[in-house]
């Protein structure tokens, strides 16, 4: 059963991704599920359940695309991806500028059964997930399709690898698709049937991550498209600067492949 674990929709600002748009490319790529994401809100849930009705009213469930709504919260140790939320965390939590505390994070999302996913926890070489927060998640984001080429840190996937077999947690893997263009070409194959997945039993199952390199200009585009809504001009130079650079270590890696960590990236056996 393979997901893309790692998408947004318009809900993040800086996405522009309808969800029907992002379910209909998923299912043209041939994925069976698709996580649908979006920075500090579960925004839009209900809508998304109306519109999933709608369209595979009558149909059954093997012969749908699952389709998981999850957030993705800010806090002062990284991002982590929240799934099965019951009341979504904004509306309980506070925000200090644009960063949740972490502790309350992890301490909410437990008080509601949901599942805590630590997302790229290597992506800034300067924040690593503390100890104590690697001891509170349930599974690691082993690979990230748009933490191939962030300034210099290309290794952050590779890192990400180690501390998931180090730990022998369970491991997902997705686009981080901000872009249709981006969805499915990064995912999690699941050793299950899809009647019987369980988004938050992810421990009860094998799993292997495949993961694809997302070209540079995928998140400049992305990045100019926030900054241009929020009419912030003076932030566009810097992403120019950033695409070249990020083209400058695609073309790198396109010369040494065997630097990056592309492809079947690592397998998960279950503990029963």
């Amino acid at each position: 059963m393979k997901i893309d674990f790692h998408v947004h929709s318009f809900y993040s600002e800086d996405s522009f991704q309808s969800f029907e748009k992002i379910i209909q490319k998923a299912e043209k790529c041939g994925l069976d599920g698709i996580v649908i994401l979006d920075h500090n809100t579960i925004k839009g849930s209900d809508r998304l359940e109306a519109y999933l009705e709608a369209r595979y009213h009558n149909l059954p469930v093997n012969e749908r695309l699952m389709v998981i709504r999850a957030g993705e919260y800010s806090t002062e140790e990284g991002h982590l991806v929240i799934i099965g939320l019951k009341t979504p965390l904004e509306e309980i939590l506070e925000v200090n500028q644009k960063w949740y505390r972490c502790e309350d994070v992890v301490k909410e999302a437990k008080k509601q059964g949901a599942t805590i996913i630590l997302a790229h926890p290597f992506r800034w070489k300067h924040r690593s997930p503390s100890e104590w927060l690697i001891s509170q998640v349930d599974a690691i984001e082993v690979f990230n399709g748009r933490t191939c080429f962030v300034k210099d840190n290309y290794e952050a996937n590779a890192k990400a690898v180690e501390l998931a077999k180090k730990l022998e947690l369970p491991i997902v893997g997705g686009s981080d698709g901000h872009l249709t263009v981006e969805i499915g070409r990064s995912f999690v194959n699941f050793e299950v049937e899809k009647a019987s997945f369980d988004p938050q039993k992810l421990h009860l199952y094998d799993s292997s991550v495949h993961g694809e390199w997302g070209h540079p200009a995928y998140e400049v585009v992305s990045q100019v498209y926030k900054f241009t809504t929020q009419k912030k001009w003076g932030s566009i130079p810097k992403q120019v600067i950033k695409f070249f650079y990020g083209v400058l270590i695609y073309g790198i890696a396109c010369l040494k492949p065997r630097y990056f960590l592309k492809g079947d990236v690592m397998t998960y056996k279950a503990h029963h």
